[in-house]
């Protein structure tokens, strides 16, 4: 490691480090048999709960191809997102800003935007409802264009899902 660090100057060995921290803080949580039996129901819900909500569907790949943790929802076509450039990223960045809750959209097919949310040890079922609403704004156009407003934003109190 001493002579890489010559070499190189820029690799990381925190996780060297924390690797032992990381696996006692697994067994506490009860392996990974606790954490699948709380995260899997927990997705499932979520993305049905989401899907009921939006009236969309879900993501049509065969269950055992999906992300343990993770779940894709088609967002339902919204006028000035679907099929323009960004319209994703300004889907998912005025959920973040009005609901403080982090997930993923993506544009697929030119014009479908999807949104991809995951479930870990942290998350609560109200985490969802709260993107499940927070979708519903945007959509309905409550939150049209606030997106101009978000110059000083920080991530300190997001939900991640």
């Amino acid at each position: 490691m001493h002579a890489e660090f010559h070499q190189e100057g820029t690799r990381d060995q925190t996780p060297y480090f924390t690797v032992p921290e990381a696996i006692r803080f697994f067994k506490s949580l009860g392996g990974l048999e606790s954490i699948r039996n709380y995260c899997m129901p927990l997705i499932d819900k979520a993305a049905e709960l989401v899907v009921n909500r939006w009236g969309t569907e879900k993501l049509a790949i065969p269950s055992d191809m999906e992300a343990p943790y993770m779940r894709c929802v088609r967002v339902p076509f919204i006028e000035g997102y679907h099929g323009q450039q960004g319209g994703d990223a300004r889907f998912h960045t005025e959920i973040f800003y009005h609901s403080k809750i982090q997930i993923s959209s993506t544009t697929l097919d030119g014009s479908d935007i999807w949104c991809r949310f995951s479930a870990s040890v942290f998350n609560k079922p109200e985490d969802y409802e709260e993107l499940a609403a927070g979708g519903m704004k945007v959509i309905r156009g409550e939150l049209a264009n606030d997106v101009v407003m978000m110059k000083s934003h920080t991530f300190s109190q997001s939900k991640v899902c």
